[in-house]
C-alpha cells in the first residue's frame, strides 16, 4: 500500500553551485525591473479603484495586476528567457517536467506514487460502464496505455524507475481483467518495438507515429482474434464484421519539426531554438480510405467518412473513445487501416477517463446508429491518479449506476 500522500521526485542534482541560482534570480529581477520602468509613464494614466475599501479588499491590486499583464512589453519573451536560463544552467524543467538525457523529457505525474484506492474505485466504475454498454448491445475493449516514463526509464538523467511503480501496470491490467473488463496489454508490443525504434516523442508525453501504429495493430489483432482473457465478462455479442474497407497511409516526403507539449509545460514555447530542447522531427503520415468493394469513390478523409456514415444510414462498426493519445501519431488512421474499417474517433484532448464516453452516449448518434464495438483507450497515469472535480462531473454525466 502506497503512502497516503503522493511522493514527488526532485530535480536531478547539479554541481553548478550557488552562482547558477543567483544567475537565474538576477535575470528575473533585472527583467522585471526593466519592464516596470518602461510602464511607469502609463501607470499614472490608468483609472484604478483607489478608495480605502478598494485597497483593503484587494480590488486595487487586482486591477493593477490585470493592467500590468495587458501592458507588459514582450511578456512572453521575458518569461521564456527566464525559463531558458533555468533549463540551460540548472537542467531544470519546472514543476511539471523532468529533464532526461539526450533530449528526453518526462511528465512528473508519471513518476508520482499514489494510494491504490483511486485506481480501485476507477476500475470498479470502468467495469460498471462496460457492463452497462454491454446491455445496450455495445461490446467494449479497453486499451491500457503505458506511461512513457515506464518505457524510457533508462533515459532519465539521474535516477532509476521507482520500485513502487514497477508492478503498477501489471497490477492494473490484472485488476481490470478480474473485474470483467476485456483489456488489451499495450506494454508488451510497445516494449518489443522500442528495442528497434523510438515509440514515444522525446519532447511530448504521447506515443509517436511508430508507437501509435504498434498500439493500433495490437488493438486490431485483439479485435480480430476476439481473445477474451480468463475471467472476463461473458459476452454473447458478436464481433463486428463490416464490409472490408481498404485504407492506405502515405508519408510526407519532407520532415517537419514537432515541438512537444512538454516544451510548452516548461514555458519554453516562445524561447529560441538554441535555448530549449530540440523538437522531435518526423515525416507526417495521412491515412485515407481507398475505393471500397461496393464501388464508392475515394474518400477525401477517413475520419470524415466515418463521421458521415455514422450520421447517415450506415453505422460505423467501431467507435474509439479516449484521450489525447487517440489524437496523436495518426493513431486512428493506423487503427482504421489495421481493422480495414472506418472508426469514429470521439476522443477528447485534455480530458480524463470519462469525458469522451459521456459525450458519445449522450449524442444522438449513439441512440440512432450505435457502433457494435467500443474501443476505449485509457492511459496508465489517469487510471491511477486521484479524481478531480472535472472527472467526477464527467462520471456523473455518464449516468451509470454501479451494480
Amino acid at each position: 500500500m502506497a503512502d497516503a500522500s503522493p511522493s514527488w521526485l526532485g530535480d536531478p542534482p547539479t554541481h553548478r553551485g550557488w552562482w547558477a541560482d543567483a544567475a537565474v534570480l538576477l535575470a528575473v529581477v533585472c527583467s522585471g525591473a526593466a519592464m516596470m520602468a518602461s510602464l511607469l509613464p502609463q501607470i499614472s494614466q490608468w483609472e484604478l479603484p483607489t478608495t480605502w475599501d478598494d485597497l483593503r479588499t484587494g480590488r486595487t491590486t487586482s486591477a493593477l495586476e490585470k493592467k500590468l499583464e495587458q501592458a507588459l512589453p514582450g511578456r512572453d519573451g521575458i518569461i521564456a528567457a527566464a525559463n531558458s536560463v533555468r533549463y540551460l544552467l540548472l537542467h531544470g524543467g519546472g514543476k511539471q517536467v523532468l529533464v532526461g538525457r539526450d533530449g528526453w523529457l518526462f511528465l512528473r505525474q508519471e513518476m508520482q506514487v499514489w494510494p491504490t484506492a483511486p485506481m480501485e474505485r476507477r476500475i470498479a466504475r470502468i467495469a460498471s460502464a462496460t457492463q452497462w454498454l454491454h446491455r445496450q448491445g455495445l461490446r467494449t475493449k479497453v486499451a491500457l496505455v503505458p506511461d512513457k516514463a515506464r518505457l524510457y526509464a533508462d533515459s532519465w538523467y539521474w535516477a532509476g524507475y521507482p520500485d513502487a511503480l514497477r508492478p503498477r501496470y501489471a497490477q492494473a491490467l490484472q485488476a481490470l481483467r478480474a473485474a470483467g473488463v476485456d483489456t488489451i496489454d499495450l506494454l508488451a508490443p510497445l516494449q518489443a518495438a522500442a528495442r528497434n525504434a523510438e515509440v514515444y516523442y522525446r519532447t511530448d508525453t504521447h506515443w509517436n507515429q511508430i508507437g501509435a501504429q504498434v498500439a493500433a495493430q495490437a488493438l486490431a489483432d485483439a479485435v480480430r482474434n476476439d481473445a477474451f482473457s480468463s475471467g472476463s465478462m461473458p459476452n454473447s455479442l458478436t464481433t463486428p464484421t463490416p464490409n472490408p474497407t481498404p485504407f492506405a497511409t502515405t508519408t510526407a516526403p519532407t520532415p517537419s519539426e514537432r515541438p512537444g507539449d512538454l516544451i510548452r509545460l516548461m514555458g519554453l514555447e516562445h524561447a529560441p531554438a538554441s535555448a530549449r530542447p530540440r523538437p522531435d522531427i518526423e515525416h507526417d503520415t495521412t491515412t485515407q480510405a481507398l475505393q471500397s468493394p461496393a464501388g464508392d469513390d475515394l474518400f477525401d478523409n477517413a475520419q470524415d467518412h466515418a463521421q458521415d456514415d455514422l450520421l447517415g444510414d450506415y453505422a460505423v462498426p467501431y467507435t474509439l473513445a479516449g484521450t489525447s493519445y487517440s489524437l496523436r501519431g495518426n493513431f486512428v488512421g493506423h487503427l482504421q487501416q489495421a481493422l480495414s474499417s472506418p472508426v469514429l474517433n470521439t476522443a477528447t484532448d485534455g480530458a480524463g477517463v470519462w469525458r469522451a464516453l459521456a459525450d458519445y452516449v449522450h449524442d444522438d448518434a449513439f441512440r440512432s446508429a450505435p457502433a457494435q464495438m467500443l474501443l476505449w483507450e485509457i492511459p496508465e497515469r489517469l487510471l491511477c491518479a486521484p479524481a478531480d472535480d472535472a472527472e467526477q462531473r464527467d462520471w456523473e454525466r455518464l449516468g451509470i449506476t454501479p451494480l
